[in-house]
C-alpha cells in the first residue's frame, strides 16, 4: 500500500482519440473519463455478462485510445505509507519557518481526493522552497540487525494496536512501548523473543523485560517466526531535500503536468 497519483490527458477533449464504445454513457469527471451504464435496466438484469463485457470494452478502449496509457498524461508512484508519513511530519515542522502552507494543506493523507490545478503553482513553489531549504533533520532509526531491515525512521509511533491499546514507536530516547498513560518499555538496543502466545522485549543493556501480546517484526502477515530478533536504534542527521528527493521529484512532475494540461492531480 502507498500513495500514487496521476494527471489526465486532454486527448478526448481535443478529438485525438478513437471513438469510445458506449459513448452515450460516457461521463467526463474530475478524475477522468468513465461510463455510467444503466445497471438496473431489464437488459443488464437479464444479461449480466453483457454489463461486465461493456465495462471491459470501455476499459480496454481507455487503455489504448491515445498515446497516453489509460489516458494519463503523467502517473507517479509517490511513496509508501511510512515514507509519506515521514515526509508530512518534516513538512509540518518546517511549514512555519519556510512558508509551506499549501504543501502542508494539500498533501494527501489517504487515497482519494485531488490537488486542484488552481493550487498547483503554489504547491510547486512550496516544493521548490522545501528542496532549497538546506535543512538538516535528526533521524532516529530502528533496524533489525541480522536482515538490516529498517522498521521505522523519525519520531512517533509506527504501530498503533487498537486491540491491546499499545503504541510502539521512536523518540529522542530510542524505541518505546507505551499505553495511553505510561511508557512500559524503552531501549536503544533490545531483543524480541518469541514465546508461545506472547513476545518478550528485553533491553540489552539493563536486562529489563516486558511481555507484549504482539510483535514488531516480522510483519503480522508473515507466518514464519524465529525465536530471537535483535534490534538497534541509531541517531543521525540527514539533509531533508536529499532524504525525500524521490517524493519531491514525483510531486514536481505531477504539478508540472497539471499546469501543462489544466487538469488536477488525482491522489490514488
Amino acid at each position: 500500500m502507498g500513495y500514487d497519483a496521476y494527471v489526465s490527458c486532454n486527448c478526448y477533449r481535443e478529438g485525438k482519440t478513437t471513438e469510445p464504445p458506449h459513448k452515450k454513457h460516457l461521463s467526463v469527471e474530475t478524475e477522468g473519463l468513465f461510463i455510467n451504464l444503466p445497471e438496473k435496466t431489464w437488459y443488464y438484469k437479464l444479461f449480466p455478462n453483457k454489463l461486465y463485457q461493456h465495462y471491459n470494452e470501455f476499459d480496454e478502449w481507455k487503455r489504448t485510445a491515445c498515446p497516453h496509457e489509460d489516458m494519463e498524461f503523467a502517473s507517479e508512484r509517490i511513496a509508501n505509507i511510512t515514507g509519506m508519513a515521514n515526509f508530512r511530519y518534516v513538512v509540518k515542522k518546517l511549514s512555519g519557518k519556510k512558508n509551506l502552507n499549501t504543501l502542508l494543506a494539500q498533501l494527501p493523507e489517504a487515497n482519494g481526493g485531488f490537488l486542484p490545478v488552481e493550487l498547483a503553482q503554489d504547491f510547486l513553489h512550496d516544493l521548490r522552497r522545501f528542496e532549497e531549504s538546506g535543512e538538516q533533520e535528526e533521524i532516529i532509526s530502528l533496524t533489525e540487525r541480522v536482515s538490516g531491515t529498517v522498521l521505522w525512521q523519525s519520531d512517533g509511533p509506527f504501530i498503533l494496536d487498537g486491540r491491546y491499546k499499545l503504541y510502539f514507536g521512536l523518540d529522542n530516547n530510542g524505541f518505546y512501548i507505551a499505553d495511553k498513560q505510561n511508557v512500559l518499555f524503552r531501549a536503544w538496543n533490545f531483543r524480541q523473543v518469541t514465546n508461545k502466545d506472547t513476545f518478550t522485549f528485553i533491553n540489552n543493556y539493563t536486562g529489563y523485560e516486558f511481555i507484549s501480546p504482539r510483535r514488531i517484526y516480522p510483519p503480522e502477515d508473515t507466518g514464519e517466526l524465529q525465536k530471537y530478533y535483535d534490534f538497534q536504534c541509531e541517531r543521525f542527521s540527514v539533509n531533508v531535500a536529499e532524504e525525500y528527493k524521490y517524493i519531491i521529484d514525483s510531486l514536481i512532475k505531477l504539478c508540472q503536468a497539471a499546469l501543462e494540461t489544466g487538469n488536477p492531480v488525482i491522489w490514488c
